[in-house]
């Protein structure tokens, strides 16, 4: 390819960051870290992400229920 002057081309996608450091939080601190539950359907907590793909922009959500989570890494 190097010798016929072609090259491999891509596009940049810059990065793109929540500014968690705000005072004006949008919703209030609930959990207080207190990620465990004693009864189904008494917390549930969610997280989305954005993924670029050959076909475009991707968001998956995740929506668990706290009381069925299972720990399977506990960072030892």
């Amino acid at each position: 390819m190097w010798d016929r002057g072609w090259s491999a081309s891509h596009r940049l996608h810059g990065t793109r960051t929540i500014d968690n450091q705000r005072s004006d939080a949008a919703v209030e601190n609930v959990f207080e870290r207190d990620f465990s539950a004693t009864v189904p359907n008494s917390k549930w907590v969610a997280d989305i992400t954005a993924i670029w793909t050959m076909e475009g922009w991707l968001s998956p959500a995740v929506v668990l229920d706290v009381f069925e989570r299972k720990i399977l890494w506990d960072g030892s």
